[in-house]
This record gives structure tokens, sequence and C-alpha cells, in this order.
């Protein structure tokens, strides 16, 4: 019933369902838009937003350092398969010795991702923290995290080959590779939006 009372709205005379394909997907899409634009007022605009964001940095920032650094022998390939007649999940490690290089670099973007957002959280309620502070922090910290999946890549510490299954253990390095540049694309993106908020604060 709602979406009848939107189309109507609007002045369409016939039912939702008899809507054309392209009207529904305009629809969606700008609704999408719309959800996409409150987001990013919550999580820039507002107080409580920022906040939130912030706090779930450093939350996530704790729990990787943590997997990272004491529980990474856990970073595995992992089968439900039976074993001497016993059904059970078998571990196999996929991280080489390449790992413990990158361990320092990972360190060091985690460590001032805490740093900085507790930074971020502590001078939120003036008017340079919320602009100038913000946006500078967070493009070092993407620039940080750049490093650090760059780094990551170049080493590429994994090794599939133990892997059981032949056309599997050809795919997960691709699939890894693929993975690593798309998270570093990601960062670089959000580190020129980040820029270019600087730059409009600055000139305020």
């Amino acid at each position: 019933m709602a979406d009848q009372e939107v189309f109507r709205e609007v002045g369409e005379p016939c039912a939702p369902h008899k809507q054309p394909r392209k009207k529904i997907a305009e629809h969606l899409g700008d609704w999408g838009k719309d959800l996409g634009d409150r987001l990013d007022d919550y999580f820039h605009s507002s107080r409580s937003g920022r906040l939130t964001s912030s706090a779930f940095a450093i939350a996530w920032s704790l729990v990787a350092f943590i997997i990272l650094f004491y529980f990474h022998r856990y970073i595995a390939y992992y089968e439900y398969t039976a074993v001497d007649g016993v059904s059970q999940w078998v571990r196999t490690p996929v991280l080489t010795e390449e790992y413990g290089l990158w361990l320092p670099v990972a360190g060091v973007a985690l460590g001032l991702s805490i740093a900085g957002h507790i930074i971020l959280i502590m001078y939120d309620s003036s008017c340079y923290g919320t602009s100038i502070l913000r946006q500078g922090v967070i493009l070092v910290l993407n620039l940080f995290g750049i490093a650090a999946v760059l780094t990551l890549l170049k080493l590429f510490p994994f090794d599939f080959s133990a892997v059981p299954h032949e056309a599997l253990s050809e795919a997960l390095p691709i699939v890894a590779a693929i993975a690593l540049v798309g998270i570093a694309i990601g960062l670089t993106v959000a580190t020129i939006v980040h820029f270019v908020r600087l730059i409009v604060a600055v000139a305020r």
C-alpha cells in the first residue's frame, strides 16, 4: 500500500506491479542514493555519527591487531573431512615466513589508527576537530593503510600449494591478489576524497 501511494503521488495511474522495469529501477536508484546521502550525513555531519565511526574504527583495529599478531596461525584453509575414520576439521596453514616481515608495517598502521581515532574523539566537540583535524588524520591513516596493503601485496606471504584441491589451490592466490588490489584502490579513492575535503576545510 505504501508503494501504491508513492506511485499515485507522482501521477502514475497504473498499479505498482504493472510498472515497467525501468521505472522501478529508477525508483530504487533514487532510494539508494537518498540512503547513501543520509548515511554520509550521519557519519560525517552529526557528532554521534562521527563518534560511532571512530569507536568502530578503534574496535576493529584492536581486533585486527590481536588476530594478526597472536592468532595468525588460524589464518588457514579449513576443510571438514575424515581422517583415520574420524570426521573433523583439518587446518592447512597458508602463511609463509614473509608474514613476519609484514607484521611491523601492520602494527604501525593499526597503532596509528587507534591513536588517531582517539584524538578525533577527544577533539570532536571543536569546529577544528570536526573539519581540518578530522580530514587530516583520516588522510594520514589511509596513507598508512595503503602502505600496509601494498607491502602485503609485494611480500604476498601466502602459500596455497598445500590446499588439497588443485583447482582451488591455483585460484586462491589470484583471488587474494585481486582482493588486496581492490582494498588498495578503495583506500586510494577514500584518500582522494578526504584530501579534497581537507582542502575545502582549509580554504574556509
